[in-house]
């Protein structure tokens, strides 16, 4: 990505910030965001298990802060390189669950986040 981000050296080219996705693919999120800078366009929140081998992650560890990943160093790096832009909680799979337990998880998700952003400010 960097090399691309580089090659093509474009305002246009950007983003997205998928950290369970660098995380299993080997990297780190929090480093990635410091590497990628300004060049993050958009960040999912989704997290994961350690099994970087695993397939989908059951939903229960998809909710940010129970699994593995360390949300508030990814979104204080992101506050440092000055990301204003959107944090999208992605939950593969919730939508066939029932309403009710999509609406725990959001709630869940957003109670989380939001202490996570208080200790950044």
């Amino acid at each position: 990505m960097l090399q691309l981000l580089n090659a093509v050296n474009s305002p246009a080219l950007g983003v997205n910030l998928d950290s369970s996705n660098f995380y299993r693919d080997g990297d780190d999120p929090a480093e990635a965001v410091s590497k990628l800078g300004i060049k993050i366009f958009h960040a999912h929140i989704r997290d994961t298990t350690s099994d970087r081998n695993q397939g989908r992650t059951p939903l229960e560890i998809q909710i940010a802060g129970r699994g593995v990943l360390d949300w508030p160093k990814i979104l204080g790096r992101l506050k440092a390189i000055g990301y204003n832009g959107a944090l999208d909680t992605q939950i593969i799979g919730a939508f066939t669950s029932p309403l009710s337990m999509q609406m725990g998880i959001a709630a869940e998700a957003r109670g989380y986040l939001n202490r996570c952003l208080q200790t950044l400010k």
